[in-house]
């Protein structure tokens, strides 16, 4: 990509792509792409944007109209959260909705995040779950062990998108477990 014009996404090729909503995914944290646009950044590089997801420009300060940012390149203002996945779903959720409404001319809003929890996997057969109170920093219900490593996987698999991926994420897990993992490289 060369060029992002209001209706239209230019290429290297020098083809252009008319478009009605642009998404631009950029992977985890700040990326040169990220850094090197004309916005506002927090002190670790990540577009800083206001408690509507709105980027801000870097010269006057003032909210870019129809350019927001989210999840693990953006941070909000003042409330900074953790790059996550939870919260990246969440934001998108909410921009999902805030569009969703601003199309119908519904008042929003502004995005508010609601801490669920931690969970993670520790070796094979073990895990740590730590479920939260929305309006609580401390932990409601705890687990560790074999069990929390079962719920952790079934965690994963919800957040999976279709049957197919689901499946063969089973079936890899199956295997590595009959097998062992697989270390070889193409």
């Amino acid at each position: 990509v060369n060029a992002v014009n209001p209706q239209s996404v230019m290429l290297s090729d020098g083809s252009e792509i008319d478009y009605g909503l642009l998404v631009w995914s950029t992977g985890v944290g700040p990326t040169p792409f990220i850094t090197s646009l004309p916005f506002t950044k927090a002190r670790d590089g990540r577009l800083e944007v206001d408690s509507f997801l709105r980027v801000k420009d870097a010269e006057t300060g003032d909210t870019v109209e129809n350019v927001f940012s989210l999840g693990d390149c953006s941070c909000i203002e003042g409330s900074p959260l953790p790059t996550t996945a939870q919260v990246a779903e969440q934001q998108g959720k909410w921009l999902s909705s805030y569009f969703n409404r601003l199309k119908v001319g519904v008042e929003t809003g502004a995005f508010q995040y609601r801490h669920l929890g931690q969970m993670s996997a520790m070796t094979t057969g073990s895990a740590v779950t730590d479920l939260g109170d929305s309006k609580s920093d401390s932990p409601q219900f705890k687990m560790s062990g074999f069990l929390s490593w079962v719920a952790w996987r079934a965690v994963y698999l919800t957040k999976l998108g279709s049957f197919q991926n689901k499946l063969y994420v089973v079936l890899n897990w199956i295997t590595t477990q009959a097998l062992g993992r697989d270390l070889t490289r193409w």
